[in-house]
């Protein structure tokens, strides 16, 4: 489920990587506060401790759970494929 976002909300958008990177980081220093979003496809919820990603169209698949560190390391590996990544 973690792919999904990725590919369904996040698409080709380096900006977008860029702004979850940052709340991720934020909220890890304590910084920031819960956040979530609703993109295309799923919510989105990002607190100090874990992200759970729903799918907004399907009552069949469950929330998934995933580290904030987890969840920034496939934010960036999407950077990269990408290729928005600098060397």
């Amino acid at each position: 489920m973690l792919g999904w976002p990725l590919e369904q909300d996040i698409q080709g958008s380096a900006k977008t990587c860029d702004e979850l990177l940052c709340v991720c980081d934020e909220l890890v220093e304590g910084k920031g506060s819960d956040w979530e979003n609703v993109g295309n496809a799923h919510t989105v919820s990002i607190t100090d401790g874990s992200v759970t990603i729903e799918n907004e169209f399907s009552d069949a698949a469950q929330p998934s759970m995933v580290s904030v560190e987890d969840f920034r390391t496939s934010i960036m590996s999407w950077k990269e494929l990408l290729g928005t990544v600098p060397n």
